[in-house]
Order: C-alpha cells, then structure tokens, then sequence
C-alpha cells in the first residue's frame, strides 16, 4: 500500500510558510534548484537526502512522518472497533 503522505509536497509547503527559496535550499545542498524541484515531485526521498534537508531547514521531516503514521494507525484501530 502506497502513502499518502507526499513528502516532497510537505517539504514544498513548509519551505513556503517558512520563506525559504527552493533556490537556497537547492544551495546549502549543493544541488542544482532544477534537481530539487524534480526531488520535491517525488512521494518519498531516500533518508540521507531527508536528513540534509532536515539539517539545512532545521525541521524534523521525520517526526512529520511519524506523527502522521501514528494518527493513521489510531484512526484505523478505531475503525476496526
């Protein structure tokens, strides 16, 4: 079963309501910003990627993660009742 939790669209949102540039990001990764554009596309990003990125933003895109796994799980222990 595939996620529904977009993790490049919650890196594109939270870059937006924090003012980041994907073009400073692309940056401090030392990336071209036309390879980050196609990253943040992606539904899911290999995990030391995800850590730069956490590091550069100083967010925790794994928490995010988790917090949202965590209420699908309660939500589906309740459907099941």
């Amino acid at each position: 079963m595939r996620s529904e939790n977009h993790i490049g669209k919650q890196i594109s949102i939270f870059l937006t309501s924090a003012k980041l540039k994907k073009v400073w990001l692309a940056t401090v990764l030392g990336v071209d910003e036309s390879y980050l554009v196609r990253l943040l596309k992606k539904a899911n990003i290999k995990t030391d990627r995800l850590e730069e990125i956490c590091d550069a933003t100083e967010h925790n895109f794994f928490k995010d993660y988790a917090d949202w796994w965590d209420t699908k799980q309660a939500s589906k222990k309740k459907k099941s009742k």
